[in-house]
């Protein structure tokens, strides 16, 4: 709860304008963030173009039906003492009891019930992209390090791939160029170096507060 408060209070950084500056143009393939803060939702980008690969911490979460239901429709005191789903698809003959809801925030050990949908979106946003930016992570994560290797791999060489992040990936992977600038003034190198003319795809993650996240 204290992150989800968190989140609720703080406000997007200069790299979610730079981004929200790239969708205004219409030159933002996708947006693929690790964050769980739900900044990216407080700009003017169209949901559509966030794909929040971890979840979000202002969304619940039913692991039963699967649907999902804003945070602050709930207060401290339901949210402490545990919600129970009232979608009228949960609680059927089908699925038995009603699901407690949980916080949209996957687990290591969370099934995925859009996987599916998650890699079909991948593989288009690859083929659309001219440019990959890789913003503020070490791609520890498969999810994330598949989305890089899968555009590196596939046959446009003449692709540019940009890391930026202040400690190099341990992923031994061919970007382009490492640049080893905090991501909120990257977006000014970026923007003078290549200009908004290519369509862009980023992979992006920032501790906003980095006491939780």
């Amino acid at each position: 709860l204290n992150l989800q408060r968190l989140a609720d209070e703080a406000s997007p950084t200069p790299f979610h304008m730079f981004a929200q500056c790239l969708a205004m143009q219409g030159k933002l393939q996708r947006l693929y963030t690790q964050n769980i803060d739900g900044l990216e939702f407080k700009t003017s980008i169209n949901p559509e173009l966030i794909h929040p690969l971890h979840g979000q911490v202002n969304e619940l979460w039913c692991p039963k039906c699967t649907e999902t239901f804003p945070v602050n429709q709930y207060t401290q005191e339901e949210l402490i003492g545990g919600v129970t789903c009232q979608s009228a698809h949960c609680g059927t003959s089908r699925l038995g009891t009603r699901g407690q809801l949980r916080f949209n925030v996957l687990l290591y050990s969370d099934f995925q019930p859009t996987l599916d949908t998650t890699q079909s979106r991948i593989q288009h946003d690859i083929k659309k992209a001219d440019l990959l930016l890789v913003v503020g992570t070490s791609l520890r994560i498969p999810g994330a390090k598949m989305i890089v290797e899968e555009y590196l791999n596939d046959g446009k060489e003449t692709r540019p791939a940009f890391l930026i992040n202040m400690q190099l990936s341990t992923a031994k992977l061919n970007f382009t160029q490492h640049l080893n600038l905090d991501c909120q003034l990257a977006a000014v190198y970026v923007i003078v170096q290549l200009g908004l003319l290519l369509k862009v795809l980023i992979v992006f993650k920032t501790n906003v507060c980095p006491q939780y996240l």
